[in-house]
């Protein structure tokens, strides 16, 4: 299985995709992915070619690379803060 994804950054509020997976005699199937979503990797049980997520991140003013055997910073979430200690009293 890969780690490998790809999210849509593009200027529009959804993108609507062609996915050329094969699913009951139907050579494609077609899906909308939101501004901020991510590609499937499966689409009714059926994978989506990797060579496809590929094409897509070719285009890299609308669709960014992410990589989730790594930790996954381009979510811009705050990192951890150490927990604060509650035994220490304040001084006056």
């Amino acid at each position: 299985m890969s780690d490998i994804k790809a999210r849509y950054v593009g200027a529009l509020e959804n993108v609507h995709l062609t996915v050329p997976v094969q699913t009951d005699g139907e050579p494609a199937r077609h899906i909308t992915v939101p501004n901020g979503g991510e590609l499937p990797t499966e689409i009714d049980g059926h994978k989506v070619p990797a060579a496809f997520r590929d094409s897509l991140l070719e285009q890299k003013d609308n669709w960014t690379r992410v990589d989730r055997s790594k930790a996954d910073v381009s979510d811009d979430k705050p990192a951890a803060k150490p927990a604060a200690k509650t035994d220490e009293k304040k001084e006056a």
